[in-house]
């Protein structure tokens, strides 16, 4: 298992604390979370697919990009 060390604004991480209704949440756990999620992403990445956002009638639609994501390259692309 790998540790891994790294420092964040006190501030930002309590702003997405409040973001996500959880002031006394465990860094751990959100950095875990954080990594599920872009674990995901990258899953979806590899399968040609984009991450999407939009209100909830389907309008409005926004893409994530982050040149992370955009680095990875669909399976059968190789």
């Amino acid at each position: 298992m790998a540790e891994v060390r790294f420092q964040v604004d006190d501030a930002y991480l309590q702003t997405i604390k409040d973001r996500l209704g959880e002031r006394n949440a465990k860094n751990t756990d959100l950095v875990r979370d954080a990594l599920t999620i872009l674990s995901w992403a990258a899953e979806e990445r590899s399968k040609g697919r984009y991450i999407l956002s939009s209100e909830r009638d389907g309008s409005d639609v926004g893409r994530l990009v982050m040149p992370t994501l955009e680095a990875v390259v669909p399976v059968g692309s190789r």
